[in-house]
C-alpha cells in the first residue's frame, strides 16, 4: 500500500488511461471527497460478487462500528459462522462484498455492500430480513446485540463505467 503511488506514477499505461481523471479541474472534480480504506475480505466471502443485471440498480454501503475488538470479531462471526450471510441471501439482501476494515476512521469496523433493483426492493428485503425467524434467533443469543455501536449507511448509484 505504501509503494502503490510510486508504482502507479511509473506505469505509463496507467498514467495515459487516467490522464483526464488526474487533470480534473476544480470546476469538474471527479469526486467530492476521497476516503481510502484497506479491507480484508471475510473468509466465507473471499471475492466481490458481481451482480447480474447491471441496469437500473442501486447499492447500499454499510459500515458497522464496534466498541471493542472483541465485539467487532463477534459481529464478523455472526456473518460468517452465525449464518447471517445466508439469511441475507434468502431474504433478498444481495451481497456484493463483506470485509473487515483494517484502516480508516472509527475502528474496529466492518463494511459490506448490497445491491437492489431500487429503493422499494431494498425496503422490502430489509423488512423480510428483520422478520426472518433465523435472524430473530441469532440476535436473541446472549451478547450478540451489543456488537455494533454505530452504523454508517449510504445509498449509491453506480456510474456508467462501474465494473459492478
Amino acid at each position: 500500500m505504501v509503494a502503490l503511488p510510486d508504482k502507479l506514477a511509473a506505469d505509463a499505461t496507467y498514467r495515459q488511461a487516467g490522464a483526464a481523471f488526474a487533470a480534473a479541474t476544480p470546476a469538474d472534480p471527479p469526486y467530492v471527497a476521497l476516503d481510502v480504506k484497506l479491507m480484508r475480505a471475510f473468509a466465507q466471502f473471499p471475492r466481490v460478487e458481481v451482480p447480474a443485471g447491471k441496469e437500473g440498480r442501486i447499492f447500499e454501503l454499510r459500515t458497522y462500528h464496534s466498541h471493542s475488538e472483541q465485539a467487532g470479531a463477534t459481529k464478523i462471526g455472526m456473518f460468517e459462522g452465525g449464518g447471517e450471510i445466508e439469511i441475507f441471501r434468502r431474504t433478498g439482501l444481495i451481497p456484493v462484498f463483506f470485509a473487515q476494515d483494517l484502516t480508516g476512521t472509527r475502528l474496529p469496523s466492518l463494511t459490506y455492500l448490497l445491491t437492489f433493483a431500487d429503493i422499494a426492493a431494498r425496503d422490502r428485503a430489509w423488512k423480510v430480513f428483520g422478520a426472518d425467524p433465523a435472524w430473530q434467533r441469532l440476535i436473541a443469543m446472549p451478547g450478540l446485540t451489543e456488537t455494533v455501536s454505530g452504523i454508517d449507511n449510504q445509498i449509491l448509484s453506480p456510474t456508467r463505467y462501474s465494473q459492478i
